[in-house]
């Protein structure tokens, strides 16, 4: 992630509000799930929400998106990553 000087940062390409269908992976294992983005905020691209996952587990979720690369941190209990991924066309779906 680029971390601007001083100045302002360039506002996000893509409205991610809403849910986002993604895959986590961890080794061989594929884990389904939908981050849900409550909100945005449209001058920095902060992001806010949560992940659930097919089992039901939620996470908090907090990241940014620079154009169509969106990066975010999942936080619950014991548990916490960071994932990085790119908006694929038009459906609500990260790469």
């Amino acid at each position: 992630m680029a971390i601007a000087g001083v100045g302002l940062a360039a506002s996000p390409a893509v409205d991610m509000r809403g849910d986002w269908a993604c895959v986590a992976v961890a080794g061989t294992s594929r884990f389904p799930q939908t981050v849900h983005v409550a909100a945005q905020d449209p001058a920095t691209g902060q992001l806010s929400g949560t992940d659930v996952g097919a089992d039901g587990q939620s996470f908090a979720m907090t990241g940014s998106i620079t154009g169509s690369s969106a990066t975010m941190n999942f936080v619950g209990g014991t548990y916490s990553s960071t994932a990085i991924g790119a908006v694929a066309g038009t459906d609500p779906t990260l790469t």
